[in-house]
């Protein structure tokens, strides 16, 4: 038997907050990968396959550096205060097709990633800016498949 069912926006957006509060202290990294993937359930840090162009470096942020979570359209959103500045090496030749970004903890488990809608290159001198941002939503279904969607997105 299934039943109907709906969560409040304010529901939504105190599941963010207490996470934030609760995790205030940890430190996550940003990094940006080069393969041509698009996350989906099931995603690992595995899944991946790190930038390594000239210059390039994993990026931390605390989790107390998100404000508390706005819900827009019944989505839930923590934003970090702050972009992330991936820069590249001014010496040399290259370029390196990047296609996301992946957020993972100290221990190396992955937490969420967002493919860019576009590819981009990465050349020398160049640089990309990006704003975790961490989601919740509830999915349509009933009780007995109860879904939740987590999603993330990047200023490219």
């Amino acid at each position: 038997m299934s039943t109907a069912f709906d969560v409040a926006d304010a529901m939504l957006a105190r599941l963010l907050n207490n996470w934030r509060t609760v995790n205030g202290s940890l430190q996550y990294y940003c990094a940006l990968y080069k393969n041509d993937y698009t996350p989906v359930p099931g995603t690992t840090t595995g899944s991946f396959v790190w930038a390594d162009y000239p210059g390039y470096m994993t990026l931390p942020f605390l989790v107390s550096g998100f404000p508390p979570a706005t819900v827009t359209n019944h989505v839930a959103t923590l934003t970090l205060d702050h972009q992330l500045t991936f820069n590249a090496s001014a010496s040399g030749s290259f370029e390196q097709t990047l296609y996301g970004y992946v957020v993972f903890d100290d221990a190396y488990n992955y937490a969420w990633a967002e493919r860019f809608t576009t590819p981009f290159a990465m050349t020398a001198a160049g640089y990309v800016n990006i704003t975790p941002r961490f989601r919740e939503a509830v999915c349509t279904g009933s009780m007995s498949t109860l879904s939740r969607r987590r999603s993330a997105a990047a200023n490219v």
